[in-house]
């Protein structure tokens, strides 16, 4: 579903705009400014200079000491842009509005259409907005932030840039709003961003998050497992880092390229991570238009005339030539005007979008999480800023104490409006299709489902005091389900749908998250690490072995398929042989092919068990089996020997890598995929043939491709001396082909022990034989 902004239909041609965070911006222009946020701790008074000390280690991270936070910041920017200048520059263009300017018109369009959302929505107005409602603490860090990503380029020569934008005419220096500008559309990717493009065919961020108190650990006091789930090139990368103001906090993790400080991550009493959430964040509201002026729609008794904005944006033609473009488009009280095959600007009805997540600032958020001393200090901060509106936070703290709580922005209807949703969700078919797609749906001429404002951290989103949350001493974890299975022996109930479902089946991650959870009485890292790479496939789990009986039956045709299935672990290792079979198998099964319902009383346990075969005919399992070995035979891959990493393979500058993992739907903890979309004008770094021969499980002449899946992986405890703390980034912590730490860890991802010791300690730091030491400084212009 490709939504756009649409021109009025009686007056100019439709066009489709495929920018899907964009769009959504616009939300934020309609909505209320951004909310005072609580006073963050005193800034340090500022210097007269930037003065940071950068010491890289020999994995390739930045470990950032200064004595204020704009120099902190600095330092980080610097070192930043050491290690993605040509990917943080291209997304710069992008908020900037000047993607078509500098890269043409995109593929159908999308850089035009991109551009003109960007301009028409006022983005840079918007982040300018965000930052007024930011503490001085937080803008100083972007300041800083921005100057040393400035101080990079001006050290670099133009011709000394990565191959990717050497000499490129769209790197160039930022400031602080375009900074905040990006961080704004990153904050959209779990709503409008998200649902502008095909909803029921994208692929979302996805993660696991463990964590565990005093009553499942060794020692008594907490650990953390983080495994974001995210793509493995382009602006949704991780970069490690590591950062320290010295009397203030000294923080150590990951975030998403271009976001300053860190997002996922420890210090010495507190771990923490994110989840994307299984809740609603988007409204979707018909509108009611006035069958004589369709750009007028009706709220209760009430008609209200859309806003026009009308863009021009500069395109480069082949032959070089610029053409300016100029486009008209729509916007409500509600938000932006969206159009799409299925969701048509008639003469009678339209739709607008209402995304509670815009504006979004989480730079206080997480400088008050860096500053916290336990699982509640995150707590507070969460429900003080709620500056990252898609997400559950997991948390766990020296003490013991563990910590679940969904922070995402979700719409807060009055309890009259929460009730005639309700009352929708069950009985319009509509209302209920679209929530399983994710989208809250609405009728906007009912003024009842006009929303609440009683939140003052993110106006008309729910208060984290009314959200699901939980602290406990033993664990709590999620696997992008909703929040209904935090522990299997305290469910959660009673918040509103939107949420998320409960008494729904799990997915078989989830199910396989609680399955090696529960293996283990008290947790060690080193039982935390084997744990979340196991490898190991809950389909297989449930089902390997009636398939195997099954498949005895079939007859010498397939007598070699039962065989390797057989030998098979269940796993999808590198070295597994029979998971590429099994793939194929799993694909053929369809949907259901269980024979113990899901039970709501039982939902680890259900469904499970292999349907019978039928009493006459042929027996379906025998028959996918079949299919599978020719499946597999056709794309030239031997169905009986071939291990998975001889297949499953990502590919940077030019080298395939192995690739360990499942498919999401195969169940394993560590879920691998191949996106569809790729938000970038620079080439993707891993290709396939197109189209797959199998296009349910992605299969190709070449293999299974991967792009997409465990990202930054990182397990934390703490003990008497503080943390202590494994970490692998599984595309490394660069993406200049020409740096060392451009394919270190992917190398190692796919081996038996791909993990590296994290050096927090500055003790740890000074002794790494690698270690290289940078001091930068320079005088502050502001």
């Amino acid at each position: 579903m490709n939504s756009s902004y649409h021109r009025s239909p009686r007056r100019t041609p439709r066009r489709r705009l495929a920018a899907r965070a964009a769009l959504s911006i616009a939300v934020a222009a309609c909505g209320s400014p951004a909310p005072n946020a609580p006073p963050a701790a005193a800034p340090a008074a500022p210097a007269a200079e930037y003065r940071a000390t950068v010491r890289w280690t020999g994995d390739g991270v930045p470990h950032v000491v200064a004595d204020d936070l704009a120099s902190a910041g600095y330092g980080q920017g610097y070192a930043f842009a050491s290690l993605h200048v040509c990917a943080f520059a291209e997304q710069i263009v992008k908020v900037r509005g000047e993607r078509a300017r500098f890269f043409g018109p995109g593929p159908d369009n999308a850089y035009v259409d991109g551009d003109v959302a960007i301009r028409s929505l006022d983005v840079m107005g918007i982040a300018r907005r965000a930052l007024a409602s930011a503490s001085a603490d937080a803008r100083a860090l972007l300041r800083g932030f921005a100057d040393g990503y400035n101080r990079f380029l001006r050290d670099t020569p133009a011709d000394g840039l990565p191959p990717a934008c050497a000499r490129a005419p769209w790197v160039r220096p930022i400031a602080e709003d375009d900074l905040a500008a990006y961080v704004v559309s990153v904050g959209m990717l779990g709503s409008a961003g998200y649902f502008l493009g095909d909803i029921a065919r994208a692929t979302p961020p996805a993660s696991n998050g463990w964590a565990f108190g005093a009553e499942r650990t060794a020692n008594g006091r907490g650990l953390l497992v983080a495994n974001p789930h995210f793509p493995w090139d382009g602006p949704l990368r991780f970069y490690e880092s590591h950062v320290t103001v010295r009397g203030d906090f000294d923080v150590y993790g990951a975030n998403l390229l271009g976001v300053p400080l860190v997002s996922i991550g420890f210090t010495d009493r507190v771990a923490w991570t994110h989840t994307f959430s299984a809740s609603r964040r988007v409204v979707l509201y018909r509108l009611t238009l006035d069958p004589d002026r369709p750009t007028r729609y009706r709220i209760g008794d009430r008609w209200h005339d859309m806003t026009a904005r009308q863009v021009a944006v500069d395109v480069r033609l082949p032959d070089g030539r610029i053409e300016r473009r100029t486009h008209t488009s729509y916007t409500t009280v509600f938000g932006p005007v969206v159009e799409s095959e299925r969701l048509p600007w008639t003469g009678g009805q339209a739709f607008a979008l209402r995304d509670v997540s815009l504006p979004n600032q989480p730079f206080d958020q997480y400088l008050a999480i860096a500053r916290a001393t336990g699982v509640d200090g995150v707590r507070r901060a969460i429900a003080d800023y709620q500056g990252t509106p898609f997400v559950n936070t997991i948390a766990a703290d020296r003490d013991g104490n563990v910590w679940y709580g969904d922070g995402s922005a979700v719409p807060d209807f009055t309890p009259a409006g929460a009730a005639a949703w309700a009352l929708a969700l069950r009985t319009v078919p509509e209302v209920r299709a679209a929530y399983d797609l994710g989208v809250v749906a609405a009728d906007g001429a009912l003024s009842v489902f006009a929303l609440a404002n009683r939140n003052p951290a993110r106006p008309f989103s729910i208060p984290l005091a009314h959200a699901p949350q939980l602290r406990r001493r033993d664990y709590v974890l999620n696997a992008n389900d909703s929040y209904w299975l935090t522990n299997a022996s305290a469910p959660l109930t009673g918040f509103s749908p939107l949420y998320g479902p409960t008494g729904e089946p799990a997915s078989l991650r989830t199910r396989m998250n609680h399955l090696l959870v529960a293996e283990v009485e008290r947790f060690t890292i080193d039982a935390a690490k084997r744990q979340i790479v196991d490898n190991r496939a809950l389909s297989a789990v449930l089902l390997r072995e009636p398939v195997v009986a099954r498949c005895r039956r079939g007859g010498p045709r397939i007598a070699r398929a039962c065989d390797t299935l057989a030998a098979w672990d269940g796993r999808f290792s590198v070295d597994s042989v029979g998971a590429v079979l099994w793939r194929e198998l799993w694909a053929e099964l369809g949907d259901d092919p269980w024979a113990v319902p899901f039970d709501p009383r039982d939902p680890i346990g259900t469904p499970r068990g292999l349907a019978p075969a039928p009493a006459r005919g042929p027996d379906p399992v025998v028959d996918a089996i079949a299919r599978a070995v020719d499946r597999l035979r056709a794309a030239g891959i031997d169905p009986y020997d071939t291990p998975l990493g001889a297949v499953q393979y990502t590919v940077k500058a030019g080298t395939r890598y192995p690739v360990p993992g499942s498919l999401a739907r195969e169940g394993s903890v560590n879920p691998v995929a191949y996106r569809k979309r790729h938000d970038s004008a620079l080439p993707r770094a891993t290709t396939r043939p197109e189209p797959p021969i199998n296009p349910a499980t992605g299969l190709t002449r070449d293999g299974y491709a991967v792009d997409y899946g465990t990202s930054f992986l990182l397990v934390v405890g703490f003990d008497d001396d503080g943390p202590r703390a494994e970490a692998v980034l599984t595309y490394s912590n660069s993406s200049d082909p020409r740096s060392p730490h451009f394919a270190d860890q992917t190398a190692r991802w796919g081996t038996a022990n791909p993990w590296r010791p994290v050096r927090y300690r500055a003790a740890d730091i000074d002794a790494d034989p690698a270690l290289r030491v940078v001091d930068l400084r320079e005088p502050r212009a502001r």
